[in-house]
């Protein structure tokens, strides 16, 4: 009877073999490997951005480069020559340089500082909100012509800001992510940073935190961190993604393209891009994936582009996202 049981489950299965087979191959088929796009400099990469115009990549002592053709030719931005850059931000007002002695703005062909000057700046971010930057123990948010500290921070690098819906978090190289808050009392209101834990068995009040991207439409925060993983925010509290092979990554790049989280990794035990549902099921490693990586970005023609460290940047047409291709329409 057992027998009977396992050759009727065998029969079974088989008939649903060639609709698999086909699957594999089909989703094989849609990825068509890397393409290595021009490598405008040897220095290390530290940013990459676009203004949906135009890409730009941050560099450490080789100033900033930008890309009107997706990353097929680079030009360096004139001015910007020897400047160690940490990080950018797109405004409406231009782009925003992070250098390690204040903060530029790149307006009519020229860098122009922007306040800051002689501080380092090691992370921004702007929205309708207005810019923020990171510095060492404190925030800083613009102003009109000028720059607010919001101080309090540990003593240490902020090396990601962000402002949702005008609450302000920060994180940090090695003190984990806070946030500014109001607090009322006998006189009056006042402004405080209060850190953001995680879970009693994954905390993150050490964690160094190296991005945070806000997703309106699902209302998450992701927190990416140097050796932790990625986090993500759900009913008021942090949760961490479970999947990444080995677990410590070091998160340099998110983006999300068609129903897929992608997610770039550097540092010492990097491997290249990684890819899952939202949620952070089924992680995939790309085959021959660049790394180590800092940065990605989705381009208008569907693929995504990923920067390494120091060999240059990549493109490829994401396996799992069933876009068609510029020249694969339908009949």
């Amino acid at each position: 009877m057992r027998a009977f049981r396992f050759t009727r489950g065998i029969a079974r299965y088989a008939r649903f073999a060639p609709v698999l087979i086909v699957l594999l191959l089909s989703c094989a088929g849609r990825f068509d490997g890397w393409e290595a796009l021009s490598r405008p400099t040897e220095a290390q990469v530290r940013d990459l951005v676009s203004d949906g115009e135009r890409l730009y990549i941050a560099t450490l002592g080789d100033g900033v480069f930008s890309s009107s053709d997706w990353g097929v030719t680079w030009d360096r931005l004139a001015g910007t020559e020897g400047m160690e850059v940490h990080c950018l931000a797109c405004t409406v007002g231009g782009l925003v340089i992070g250098t390690d002695a204040g903060v530029y703005v790149w307006d009519d062909g020229k860098p122009s500082p922007a306040g800051l000057e002689g501080k380092p700046v090691w992370s921004l971010t702007s929205g309708r909100d207005g810019t923020l930057a990171g510095g060492v123990g404190v925030v800083y948010a613009q102003s009109g012509p000028g720059w607010e500290e919001l101080a309090g921070l540990p003593d240490t690098a902020v090396t990601a800001v962000l402002n949702v819906q005008g609450a302000v978090y920060a994180g940090t190289l090695g003190e984990g992510l806070w946030t500014l808050r109001e607090f009322t009392d006998e006189e009056g209101v006042s402004r405080r940073w209060v850190q953001v834990t995680g879970t009693p068995e994954l905390p993150l009040d050490a964690a160094e935190v190296t991005l945070l991207r806000y997703v309106p439409d699902t209302g998450r925060l992701y927190v990416g961190t140097m050796w932790g993983g990625l986090y993500v925010s759900e009913d008021g509290g942090f949760y961490k993604l479970r999947g990444l092979d080995p677990e410590f990554k070091y998160i340099s790049g998110l983006v999300f393209a068609g129903e897929r989280l992608f997610v770039t990794t550097c540092g010492i035990r990097a491997d290249g891009l990684y890819s899952a549902d939202p949620d952070g099921r089924n992680w995939r490693l790309w085959p021959d994936s660049p790394y180590p990586a800092r940065g990605a970005v989705l381009l208008p023609d569907g693929r995504i582009l990923v920067a390494t460290e120091r060999e240059g940047l990549f493109a490829a047409y994401p396996p799992e996202t069933d876009r068609l291709k510029p020249d694969k329409g339908e009949d």
